[in-house]
C-alpha cells in the first residue's frame, strides 16, 4: 500500500536535523512507499549538501518534494497521509487545522539515544490529540526504532574503490603506511593533544576536512603550503561540503573518522571503520550522558572510551590520545562487529512502516 508523507525539519544543528530527515525522505521515496513532502526552513544549511536548492523555495529531487517551510504558512497545504514532525519542531497552526480531514498518523520522531529509558517511551502515546500521535525513537536494540540504513547500502558500499574518491578531490592516494582520517566535528580543544599523539606516531598521518566548524580549532595549528596544511608529519587536505552519497565515501576511503551530530555519527557507524563521534554539547553537559549510554552500550574498548569523554569534555591528555592510537587494530576489530550488528538488525524504515500499519 502506498502513502503520502509530509516531514517537517526545522533546523538547529546545521546539518544534524537536516541530514537525518533528508536521508529518511529519500530512502521513503527509494522503497516507493508514497509521495514523499520534505518541509524545510532554512535552506541555506540544507544548501550545502544539495546547492541546487540556493535560488528556489520549492525543489524535486530523487523523488522527494522538497518545500521551504514559510513563517506563514499557507492555509490551502493538504495534509499527507503521515505526518512526521523531526525532533518536536512545532507543526505551522494552518497545516495542523486540516490534519483531521486527511492524516491518519501523526508522529513524532525523536532524537537517537542509547540511554535506557528511550524503550519506554518509544511507540508511546503523546495523549489526546486532533490525529493519533506517538512518539517514535531511532536506536540501537530491538525495544527501539533502529537506525536508517538504505536497501542499496552494502551494494553501493561493496563495489565502491576508494582510489575515485582521491580522483575525485585531486587529493593524494594514501601511501602504505599512511593513517588517513575525516574530520567533520565542532570546534574543539581536544585537537591539540591529539595532533602531539598524531605526530608522535611513526608514519604519515594525513586529515581530509569539509569546509565547516573543525578548520576553526585546526588551521591555527598549521602551516600553509601550495597543496595543503602541514604539522610535522601530518597533511590536512580540505575539501568542499558535499552530498551525503559522497560524504558515505569519505567515510568508507578513510582509516578513522570525526563525525558529529547525527547523521554522521550513524553513517560513521555503519562504514565499518574507527570513529570519534563529537557529541552536540548541551546544558548541565545533558551530553555527556547520552554519549556515555552509547559508549557503555556498545562496549567500546576501554581506551577509546576514555579518549571520547575527554575529547568531548575538552580536557583530552597525551597519554589518552597516545592509548587510543596504540590500540588502533583492536578498535578496528570491534567497528566491523559493530556495523555488522547494526547493518543486520532491521532498520528505521522498514520499523516506521510497520509501526505505522499496526496503528491505522
Amino acid at each position: 500500500m502506498k502513502y503520502t508523507w509530509d516531514i517537517f525539519c526545522d533546523v538547529i544543528d546545521n546539518f544534524g536535523d537536516i541530514g537525518v530527515t533528508w536521508r529518511l525522505a529519500k530512502e521513503l521515496a527509494a522503497r516507493e512507499l508514497g509521495s514523499v513532502r520534505l518541509w524545510v526552513n532554512d535552506f541555506n544549511s540544507f544548501g550545502a549538501m544539495l546547492p541546487e536548492l540556493e535560488s528556489c523555495t520549492s525543489y524535486e529531487t530523487q523523488g522527494v518534494s522538497i518545500e521551504l517551510w514559510p513563517n506563514k504558512f499557507p492555509s490551502n497545504v493538504i495534509p499527507a497521509t503521515y505526518v512526521i514532525e523531526a525532533f518536536a519542531c512545532n507543526l505551522p497552526s494552518a497545516y495542523v487545522e486540516n490534519m483531521p480531514r486527511e492524516s491518519k498518523i501523526w508522529l513524532n520522531l525523536e532524537y537517537l539515544s542509547a540511554e535506557s529509558w528511550v524503550e519506554s517511551c518509544h511507540g508511546m502515546s503523546s495523549g489526546a490529540n486532533i490525529v493519533p500521535k506517538y512518539f517514535f525513537f531511532p536506536g540501537f536494540t530491538p525495544k527501539t526504532g533502529g537506525v536508517i540504513v538504505e536497501k542499496d547500502y552494502q551494494s553501493r558500499l561493496n563495489a565502491f574503490e576508494p582510489s575515485t574518491y582521491w580522483q575525485r578531490h585531486d587529493i593524494p592516494a594514501p601511501s602504505s603506511d599512511e593513517l588517513r582520517m575525516s574530520v567533520f566535528t565542532y570546534e574543539a580543544q581536544s585537537w591539540q593533544a591529539t595532533l602531539q599523539a598524531l605526530s608522535m606516531l611513526s608514519r604519515p598521518v594525513s586529515l581530509i576536512v569539509p569546509n565547516g566548524r573543525s578548520l576553526n580549532s585546526l588551521l591555527p595549528l598549521f602551516t600553509k603550503t601550495t597543496s595543503c596544511y602541514i604539522y610535522k608529519n601530518i597533511s590536512l587536505y580540505t575539501i568542499p561540503f558535499s552530498t551525503q552519497e559522497h560524504y558515505d565515501e569519505l567515510l568508507w576511503s578513510c582509516d578513522i573518522n570525526f563525525v558529529r551530530g547525527e547523521d554522521s555519527f550513524v553513517r560513521a557507524q555503519l562504514a565499518g571503520k574507527p570513529f570519534v563521534w563529537h557529541i552536540y554539547k548541551q546544558d548541565e553537559d545533558a551530553h555527556l550522558d547520552k554519549l556515555n549510554a552509547f559508549l557503555d552500550l556498545a562496549q567500546v574498548p576501554s581506551c577509546v572510551k576514555s579518549y571520547h569523554v575527554a575529547f568531548n569534555r575538552d580536557d583530552l591528555q597525551l597519554e589518552t590520545a597516545m592509548s587510543m592510537f596504540d590500540q588502533l587494530p583492536n578498535w578496528h576489530q570491534w567497528s566491523q562487529d559493530w556495523q555488522e550488528k547494526r547493518i543486520n538488525c532491521e532498520d528505521l524504515v522498514t520499523q516506521l512502516v510497520k509501526f505505522l500499519n499496526s496503528k491505522v
